[in-house]
């Protein structure tokens, strides 16, 4: 009864996430988890305030050679010049491998790149170090 609940609030990469959140500590895992609670049930947070006080953005997607990738140039390529740190990472991603050709191809017709980007793979680092995160479907939020 309580796997079949859980897996009701989790994603299919549930795993992943399971990984992250144990690699979390107590307080950041208990903050991931009331903000996936708050998304997942409707629930409104201040996203206005938060991302104003916000110093890096994170972009997550499965892969990250699409979705997060494209967000966080377009996302930086608007906040230019306003010191953000923006990144992208997946929940599967292979580091190291460059983006998709036609992820590639369709940012150059919005005038922008995505060279020199290679994936990176989400850990609990970048899930701390983040003021906010973007997930980029309910697949990939924890």
């Amino acid at each position: 009864m309580i796997a079949g609940w859980i897996r009701r609030w989790l994603p299919g990469s549930w795993s992943r996430w399971r990984d992250v959140l144990v690699s979390l500590r107590p307080p950041e895992r208990m903050a991931l988890i009331r903000e996936t609670w708050a998304i997942r049930s409707g629930e409104r947070a201040d996203w206005r305030a938060r991302l104003r006080a916000a110093r890096r953005i994170g972009f997550v997607c499965h892969g990250n050679i699409i979705r997060s990738p494209f967000a966080a140039s377009a996302f930086r390529g608007l906040m230019n010049g306003s010191g953000l740190d923006v990144v992208s990472a997946g929940v599967h991603a292979r580091p190291g491998e460059p983006p998709d050709v036609r992820a590639a191809v369709s940012a150059t017709g919005f005038g922008l790149s995505l060279e020199g980007h290679r994936a990176m793979l989400l850990d609990a680092e970048q899930v701390r170090e983040a003021d906010v995160l973007f997930v980029m479907d309910f697949a990939n939020l924890g």
